[in-house]
């Protein structure tokens, strides 16, 4: 495998349960179309609060910030944890079926989960362009996962027409959202490229930023660059 291009991953199995909740120390650096394995599972174990002991089911808060409390948000919260736990059993249909319960109340999150179940073709028809969907509502609510997704559907034309410098324009609007994995996603999509010609400049800047916000890849890329973080 490629550190920084395609591996021989399935690409059905991209958002799946394999690509997004497993093998991290066993493909920790590898890149699994467009996005490490890596930040993938970092995506769900921070912005999706599935992590029990770190941020708590029911204490987790994923209303936007400012909106009026909703009575139902620990048990969407629940669901979602618990939606996820069933994915990785393999009980997909389960999984959709609480996923469900968090469309249009999780900020996109369980829009990102249902496009996962239905790119990987889990417990429903694989089809990228109903993933698409899911993707671009989950984006469209400001959901890092979703526009990381959509940046990969596009820079590999699965159920959308190839468009590189549409999958670098998703990987900017994540990285824009100040999510420190994003900018790192982004400054590696430079370097390898994306939209036809390598960009150091564009690399090493994006690497600081994520390095000065604490991300640990981006500080080891900048010394593999020989590029000082400052």
């Amino acid at each position: 495998m490629e550190r920084y291009g395609l591996s021989a991953c399935d690409p059905s199995r991209t958002f799946g349960k394999v690509c997004l909740l497993e093998a991290n120390a066993r493909l920790q650096g590898s890149r699994l179309g467009g996005i490490d394995m890596q930040l993938r599972r970092q995506f769900l174990e921070t912005a999706l609060c599935v992590s029990i002991a770190s941020c708590g089911v029911h204490g987790a808060s994923i209303a936007a910030e400012g909106s009026a409390p909703n009575p139902h948000l620990a048990s969407i919260n629940q669901s979602i944890h618990e939606g996820i736990v069933a994915s990785e059993a393999g009980r997909f249909t389960d999984a959709m079926a609480r996923f469900q319960k968090g469309i249009g109340v999780t900020q996109g999150r369980a829009e990102f989960l249902i496009g996962g179940l239905v790119a990987e073709g889990s417990g429903v028809p694989k089809d990228y362009a109903a993933a698409k969907v899911w993707f671009q509502r989950s984006a469209d609510q400001g959901f890092v996962g979703g526009m990381e997704s959509l940046a990969d559907l596009y820079r590999h034309g699965w159920g959308v027409r190839k468009n590189l410098s549409e999958a670098l324009r998703w990987r900017k609007a994540g990285a824009d959202t100040g999510e420190p994995l994003a900018m790192l996603g982004l400054a590696r999509s430079y370097e390898l490229g994306w939209d036809g010609q390598t960009n150091l400049e564009e690399a090493i800047r994006w690497y600081r930023v994520a390095a000065e916000r604490g991300n640990l890849d981006a500080r080891a890329a900048l010394n593999r660059l020989k590029a000082p973080d400052r």
